[in-house]
């Protein structure tokens, strides 16, 4: 586990590389230093400024499966505020190469529910295409309070499942 890192944001920007050395005192094994056995010390990269690849909470999460909105199967998402302060919900949708973001607020320890036929995705995203989406809450309760589940079927089936935490589908993230 790498503690929380401090840095001068005047010398460290959005898309810097961050590495930390790490020395180990006999066998590291594989997963650190692969080439150590008594006294290792090497350079792991362990992310990237400003692009999460796991979420430090709940605020930033991940829906990792809607089916395309031509395919006959209906879709929808229910973001949970379970704080106390209302917030403001960004909702990024993706499908090869194409995105799109909606807003939705979301108050106080209330559920609102969207159909993705609601969202006006189709002027901007192929309906043929499967999708998945970004969610980044902000308000000041975020990071505890807010959650999603999605939802979908057809007239004799249907299925849901709940968020992922971290963003999945960041284009600088490796």
């Amino acid at each position: 586990d790498i503690p929380t890192m401090v840095w001068d944001p005047k010398k460290v920007a959005d898309g810097d590389v961050v590495k930390v050395k790490v020395t180990i005192l006999g066998d590291a094994g594989d997963e650190v230093c692969s080439d150590c056995t008594e006294l290792c010390s090497c350079v792991v990269e362990v992310g990237i400024k400003g692009c999460l690849k796991v979420a430090p909470s709940p605020c930033m999460f991940c829906l990792p499966y809607f089916p395309p909105m031509e395919s006959g199967w209906w879709s929808g998402l229910a973001l949970t505020n379970a704080g106390s302060e209302d917030v403001d919900c960004t909702v990024t949708f993706y499908a090869d190469g194409d995105s799109v973001d909606v807003k939705i607020p979301v108050k106080a320890h209330s559920v609102v529910t969207r159909m993705l036929s609601q969202l006006g995705l189709d002027e901007h995203i192929d309906g043929s295409k499967y999708m998945y989406a970004n969610v980044k809450a902000v308000g000041e309760d975020a990071s505890a309070a807010v959650s999603g589940v999605v939802v979908m079927g057809t007239d004799y089936q249907s299925y849901g499942y709940l968020s992922k935490p971290g963003f999945c589908g960041c284009d600088s993230c490796r």
